[in-house]
């Protein structure tokens, strides 16, 4: 889907800027601008007028498609030439510095694609950091296009890809952090409603709101599962099915299930019932 939105609604300057900078460097090379990470949830919910989450970024991931190390190598340098500097230390990360110099946005550079080795990319010449990579080509296929002002385009993952980006991060991470957790709580919190008003009618394999008991928190991983098992190669989906299961497995020992239900606050409306029922319904959507 496409999606327009005026640079008042924005209400980002520097991000705008930095957005208009990347986009001019990676058009040389004909590359396209994927934006992931918190920054496309927060760019998402605001194309689609939900509040914003309680967690806050203030830095943007991109994705790029790349064939091999030697086409990252080439994006480093016109960044550079375009008024980016490069992080001595991370090799993913850039500051936008502005033409005037007194910009310093940070800018986390993802690569994905044929370069990838086994779903997985590892910066050389060590293969450090390492980074899933996973589903980012099946979810890219769907992407929505977001223009801001009619000068800046770029592409976002669905919402439901962003879910499954998450999910790939949680795994890599989430004996450091619950944020990939909290994001994900987030997204099926609010998928639901927004759905509902953007993509009406539902899929026929999400409860009707007008159903006994219905819970809009299970009713938005069903919605999130049904659009995923159509962007999903089968080999992926069985990953995400098998995953999932090992995690409802664990019952009260699942990190996935206990910081899903620390996200919620510890809501009576999200609670350990609730996030094990949305997860069941993900793996039985994606597996039927």
């Amino acid at each position: 889907m496409e999606y327009k939105i005026d640079k008042a609604k924005f209400a980002n300057d520097p991000l705008y800027e930095t957005l208009v900078a990347l986009q001019k460097s990676l058009e040389q090379l004909n590359l396209h601008l994927y934006v992931v990470g918190a920054c496309a949830r927060d760019i998402a919910m605001k194309v689609l007028n939900v509040p914003a989450s309680a967690r806050r970024t203030i830095d943007i991931d991109v994705a790029i498609a790349l064939d091999n190390w030697e086409m990252f190598d080439k994006v480093s340098e016109l960044l550079q030439h375009n008024n980016f500097k490069k992080d001595p230390y991370a090799k993913q990360k850039f500051y936008y510095k502005g033409e005037d110099g007194t910009n310093d946005y940070e800018v986390d550079v993802v690569p994905f694609g044929p370069l990838a080795n086994n779903e997985v990319i590892g910066w050389p010449p060590e293969g450090n950091p390492e980074m899933s990579v996973r589903c980012f080509e099946d979810v890219m296929k769907d992407a929505d296009t977001i223009i801001v002002d009619e000068n800046v385009r770029f592409c976002i993952a669905s919402l439901s890809g962003q879910f499954l980006i998450k999910l790939d991060a949680w795994i890599d991470r989430h004996l450091k952090t619950d944020k990939d957790a909290r994001d994900m709580f987030y997204i099926i919190d609010n998928f639901y409603w927004t759905s509902i008003v953007d993509k009406f009618p539902p899929p026929e394999q999400v409860t009707n709101s007008d159903a006994p008991a219905f819970d809009d928190f299970v009713a938005g991983a069903q919605w999130i599962a049904s659009e995923l098992r159509s962007l999903l190669s089968d080999e992926h989906r069985a990953y995400y099915v098998d995953f999932i299961n090992s995690e409802l497995s664990l019952e009260d020992n699942s990190k996935l299930v206990q910081h899903l239900v620390t996200a919620s606050n510890n809501s009576n409306v999200r609670n350990y019932s609730n996030v094990r029922l949305a997860l069941q319904n993900i793996v039985n959507i994606l597996s039927a």
